[in-house]
């Protein structure tokens, strides 16, 4: 039986980037709870809770990030143009 390598283990180019992971966060939390048609706020309010999963440390850069996955969920979903 083969192990998966950690993400600590795997080379820097294969390991998936903040913005990416708190995207794909996002949608399993809205796909959980059936949601088709969310709100911006509610978009915003689950990439911010989602992104201390990440553990980021600075927190400049922890609002970029969620801000980053926030409007390219909304613009995948259409809430904004």
């Amino acid at each position: 039986m083969s192990k998966t390598p950690k993400a600590a283990e795997q080379p820097k180019s294969e390991q998936p980037k903040p913005v990416e992971t708190l995207v794909e966060i996002t949608n399993l939390v809205l796909a959980y709870r059936n949601s088709e048609k969310p709100t911006l706020a509610e978009v915003a309010r689950i990439t911010d809770r989602a992104s201390g999963l990440l553990k980021l440390k600075d927190a400049d850069t922890k609002m970029l990030v969620a801000n980053a996955a926030t409007i390219e969920v909304a613009k995948a979903r259409n809430l904004v143009s």
